[in-house]
């Protein structure tokens, strides 16, 4: 089922806020830190795959800060994924229910990609008007 070629994704993100920090940046020339007040942004992205009742929706959190695209941080560099798996009950070979962790490292690379150019060139734009 996994390997099926008519499964539906979408994704999508939303910004859920943002604040203030100290950001330490390292300064090569002079052997040094130079800590700066900046915003972060921090958000979910979603990746929602569906085939007739089967859903299984892998989100993630990110962040950045404003105007750096280069600073752009996802699962699992921030560790946070959540999965919801709905209409499937995975079972082993002897039918017993099988951990969730198999079924989730069996549907990782087609499942779990979430697309963010479309946020990053925004943010890239936010630092050509500088």
């Amino acid at each position: 089922m996994i390997n099926r070629d008519d499964w539906v994704h979408e994704q999508h993100y939303r910004i859920e806020g943002s604040e203030m920090t100290q950001r330490e940046t390292w300064i090569p020339e002079e052997s040094r830190f130079e800590v700066t007040e900046e915003r972060i942004f921090y958000g979910i992205g979603y990746k929602i795959s569906t085939l007739e009742d089967v859903k299984i929706t892998y989100a993630e959190e990110f962040s950045y800060f404003e105007n750096d695209p280069d600073s752009f941080l996802s699962a699992p560099d921030l560790a946070t994924e959540l999965w919801d798996i709905e209409g499937i009950r995975v079972i082993d070979w002897e039918g017993l229910d099988a951990d969730i962790q198999f079924l989730i490292e069996a549907l990782y690379d087609r499942f779990v990609v979430i697309d963010y150019s479309e946020l990053l060139s925004k943010i890239a734009k936010k630092e050509d008007r500088k």
